[in-house]
């Protein structure tokens, strides 16, 4: 008699158990979608109060990313080192080259938008 009390007790709490679950479920799903959707958003203020700055002021994303594959090729032996000393370099690039190869697309297209507008007209 006793082991079918225990049986009873047992099935009863396991009920109890997952009747709790069921209801519960979806309230903690809503609760983790709100906390990470406003980890989301906290994340992104922080970045913007506290990461941009430091970036801005260190030359932008392309300067820091330079720097640290520069202290990694210091760090690493030389056969390694020479590929990541040349990626280094092509990270932080020439914006000098990139402002002159846009210059000549601009002129490239002004002077084809000329060449249209001439031959439209005659």
């Amino acid at each position: 008699m006793a082991e079918s009390t225990e049986q009873s007790d047992s099935r009863k709490q396991s009920f109890i158990r997952a009747t709790a679950m069921r209801a519960l479920a979806p309230l903690l799903a809503t609760a983790v979608s709100a906390v990470s959707a406003y980890l989301a958003r906290k994340a992104s203020a922080l970045a913007q109060e506290k990461l941009l700055p430091k970036l801005q002021e260190k030359g932008g994303g392309r300067a820091v990313a330079g720097e640290a594959l520069t202290a990694v090729a210091d760090k690493v032996p030389e056969p390694v080192s020479a590929p990541i000393e040349s990626l280094a370099e092509k990270v932080e690039g020439d914006d000098a080259g990139r402002e002159s190869q846009r210059r000549g697309r601009e002129q490239r297209r002004n002077q084809r938008r000329r060449t249209l507008e001439q031959t439209g007209s005659t």
